[in-house]
């Protein structure tokens, strides 16, 4: 990861910008384009995750409650057709003084795409992250978004990462940097993760030994909005990898202190603002305090108990960092390149911000992924899906009514509304979608365009044939997959279960 030198970036407009949902910004200083020694063709392929894999077997109640509190409070769903909307901007409190700048600082999401609970509207969850960023932009048009890092769920190859970046375009960062939590993937599981979900990453001053594996990510992000420079960096030494994985700390390299402090020197002399994210204990942002330039020191990962923002006895201020149901909000004042006053608050990710129904709709699709891998789990196998047509040769009744119904035409339904490939919908719109057997992509699966019988009817063929095969009937658990609040709030079961259930042979 040798990336170009850093270049400015110009100043952003008040409020969101208006790039098409889901485009990054791009992070300067970026390294060359990603690569792990793959094919062409493994590199366009997406990332090699057991389809719905989960780190502990989550119950069907338990989905269920995920799926109703994240709706909890939320403005009446949508068509499903059609995109979902970014959130509105609701009001923001001044601060003291009129900031020339303010910092968003998150960290340690820890792969919670949304709230969990059974009851109740419980403060965190990306799609409202992304209503306070959009409420703190437009409020104040030189707002920097940061996350310090510890964003990813402790099994570096659980599905819910893959779906945990993919919201992270929607909260619209301006830098996401690596923590001691992203250690615990291999660079090249990191390279693979960032390629399928283009961020602003920052790297640091770690990157894979390996030249051969590349991460897309920069060394310095910065901003600049007319007099003011803002340059962020991220310090991740390698004494603060106790816990990581041997064979992952092997394959890294990390960049010297003296390096960094130069490179922390230049940034000063050409008049920019400096922080930087530190990824260690209190001693660790103390000791760095001491000889690095720094006006700001976010420490990740501390606790809320510990004072919020600190003076080190080199000046620079040490903020306090972490929790994936708040966001960190200084405000700065900004003086000949140097911070010289500022105002922190913190801001529960609570019902007072609007909903991104964006992100929302990521969740929903892992939500989906992840209950079916438990509806498995409940009768201890996984479904092999196969072609309807391998159906009709022992049940053409059942075929035809099913070729009839809205099921078989699923995916002409999100082709109305100019979503046919996204991802975030094909799961209930296509049969067996990142199932062994099932829908892979439009061109490679081109007769797979709807819901089919094993998205329902949730057995293998070789156990239908068994002598003592005993039909389950798809209930209502299966149907909740997909037909959730979101997506379908007037879904009835009973009633809608009449009009879809196979006729009689």
């Amino acid at each position: 990861m040798d990336g170009p030198a850093a270049q400015d970036r110009p100043a952003r407009p008040r409020g969101r910008p208006g790039r098409p949902a889901g485009q990054s910004r791009q992070a300067v200083e970026h390294g060359p384009p990603a690569s792990d020694g793959r094919s062409a063709a493994e590199a366009d392929a997406p990332p090699a995750v057991p389809p719905g894999r989960v780190s502990h077997p989550m119950r069907l109640p338990v989905l269920a409650a995920m799926v109703a509190t994240a709706l909890a409070g939320c403005d009446r769903p949508g068509e499903h057709a059609a995109p979902p909307a970014p959130p509105t901007a609701a009001s923001v409190a001044p601060f003291d003084f009129l900031p020339d700048a303010v910092l968003l600082i998150t960290c340690g999401t820890d792969g919670m795409l949304e709230a969990c609970n059974c009851a109740g509207t419980l403060e965190g969850g990306l799609s409202r992250r992304s209503g306070l960023f959009a409420a703190y932009r437009a409020a104040f048009a030189r707002t920097f978004a940061l996350d310090a890092g510890d964003f990813s769920w402790l099994d570096a190859a659980d599905l819910r990462n893959e779906y945990l970046l993919r919201a992270y375009r929607f909260v619209d960062y301006d830098a996401v940097a690596f923590g001691v939590g992203e250690m615990s993937a291999t660079p090249a599981q990191l390279a693979r993760q960032m390629r399928h979900a283009p961020l602003p990453y920052l790297a640091g001053t770690v990157s894979p030994a390996d030249r051969s594996v590349r991460w897309p990510a920069a060394r310095i992000v910065r901003r600049q909005w007319g007099d003011v420079q803002l340059a962020v960096l991220s310090y991740l030494p390698k004494q603060s990898l106790l816990f990581a994985p041997a064979e992952t700390v092997e394959a890294l390299a990390f960049q010297s202190d003296d390096d960094f402090a130069a490179q922390a020197v230049a940034l000063r002399r050409e008049g920019c603002a400096l922080i930087v994210v530190c990824q260690g204990d209190d001693e660790t942002a103390e000791n760095l305090a001491s000889w690095c330039p720094a006006d700001v020191i976010v420490r990740a990962r501390t606790s809320r108990s510990s004072p919020a923002v600190r003076t080190a006895a080199g000046g620079a201020r040490i903020v306090q960092a972490g929790g994936w149901d708040v966001v960190g909000a200084l405000a700065m004042r900004i003086e000949d390149g140097k911070v010289t006053r500022v105002q922190w608050r913190l801001e529960p990710v609570d019902t007072r911000w609007s909903v991104d129904r964006r992100a929302l709709s990521v969740f929903q699709a892992y939500a989906h992924l992840a209950a079916r891998k438990a509806l498995d789990a409940e009768r201890g196998a996984s479904v092999r899906h196969v072609a309807p047509t391998e159906c009709a040769k022992c049940h053409p009744a059942q075929f035809a009514a099913w070729r009839a119904s809205p099921h078989a035409r699923a995916r002409a339904a999100l082709a109305a509304g100019g979503r046919a490939d996204d991802e975030d919908c094909l799961a209930c719109h296509v049969g067996g979608f990142r199932a062994p057997g099932g829908f892979v992509s439009a061109a490679q699966s081109p007769a797979r365009q709807g819901v089919e019988c094993q998205d329902c009817h949730r057995f293998n063929a070789d156990e239908h044939r068994a002598a003592d095969f005993q039909r389950r009937p798809a209930d209502e658990k299966v149907c909740t997959l997909c037909h959730t609040p979101l997506i379908d709030p007037g879904f009835r079961y009973d009633a809608r279960a009449a009009k879809a259930r196979c006729p009689k042979r």
